[in-house]
């Protein structure tokens, strides 16, 4: 089992998701809509997918424009795609996925809430992405190219692939896309938390499939399904929800050993950084929109890197 135990909310939050949005045309955030609808899903593919935003604007700023004048149910189901989608990262902090689906629900002309009981799920994650946060369009684009699809299919034939972990990951793989391996393999492991790694990177699952190919032998098989045998393996050396990533493991499949400490040399105090007004007056400066700055520092700060940003103040 790779579910995390410290996690449950991530995970009730899926369920709720496959039974809402691809067993029925239902809502998360409003039970009893048909918000994931497949008319619902053809038009925000057709605003998302079909008319892409090139421009270097914000990721919220060029998403309100193609959803400008979309009714109340494809805004409320962008809303609810984006919430699935920030599922996945852990190096972001729940107040900045909060606010950027709250900002979406406010473009509505009858705007919804996220509920309390899938709030908390926010607070948490399945990976850290890194730079992966500047590929939230292909993501995205993966998700509603795969609704789309799916929204098509008999309901027979659903049931059929949601019951089986590796038919759903063959409907996925057929899924066009580009630069969205991330969202896939977090999908998979939300979905599927007994079958699929929490890993969103293929080099590291093959990586960890191949310094342990002799805990799975079968070196043609589906690295997946390497993976669950070699966790198998190694259930009764490590506690049942172990991680790859844990100490004492990623040292060994990663080929890296942990960093020696070195004390850093004692320096000078640095004068103080000149101090810029706002956001909105660095903006006016820039000739770019305040939103797209927010954005930035909230994606920086969710890095760590307040100590640089500490010198902008919003607003």
């Amino acid at each position: 089992m790779a579910e995390r135990i410290d996690r449950p909310e991530i995970y009730e939050a899926a369920r709720r998701f496959v039974d809402a949005g691809l067993r029925r045309d239902d809502s998360l955030f409003t039970p009893g809509e048909p918000i994931w609808s497949a008319a619902g899903a053809a038009d925000l593919y057709v605003r998302f997918v079909d008319h892409p935003d090139e421009s270097a604007d914000s990721f919220l700023n060029t998403f309100q424009r193609q959803l400008d004048g979309a009714p109340a149910a494809t805004v409320q189901l962008a809303a609810e795609v984006l919430f699935v989608h920030l599922l996945m990262p852990w190096d972001m902090r729940g107040n900045t996925k909060r606010g950027m689906i709250e900002a979406v629900l406010s473009w509505s002309p009858s705007p919804a809430r996220i509920p309390d009981y899938l709030r908390d799920a926010l607070d948490v994650g399945v990976a850290r992405l890194g730079a992966g946060h500047t590929l939230r369009n292909y993501q995205l684009q993966f998700l509603l190219e795969l609704l789309r699809h799916w929204k098509s299919l008999p309901s027979d034939e659903q049931i059929r692939l949601l019951g089986d972990p590796w038919e759903f990951k063959g409907e996925v793989a057929r899924t066009p896309g580009r630069q969205d391996q991330a969202q896939r393999e977090a999908l998979l492991h939300l979905m599927y938390p007994d079958t699929f790694e929490p890993i969103v990177s293929r080099s590291h699952k093959y990586r960890i499939a191949d310094y342990f190919a002799d805990r799975a032998d079968r070196s043609g098989e589906d690295v997946d399904l390497r993976l669950m045998r070699i966790r198998d393996s190694l259930a009764g050396d490590h506690a049942p929800n172990f991680s790859f990533y844990d100490p004492g493991i990623r040292e060994r499949w990663d080929g890296s050993a942990p960093t020696p400490l070195v004390v850093p040399p004692v320096l000078p105090p640095t004068p103080p950084v000149p101090r810029v007004a706002t956001l909105a007056s660095l903006a006016d400066e820039l000739y770019v929109a305040p939103a797209f700055l927010e954005e930035i520092d909230g994606l920086l700060r969710d890095k760590g890197a307040d100590a640089v940003l500490g010198r902008l103040e919003p607003g």
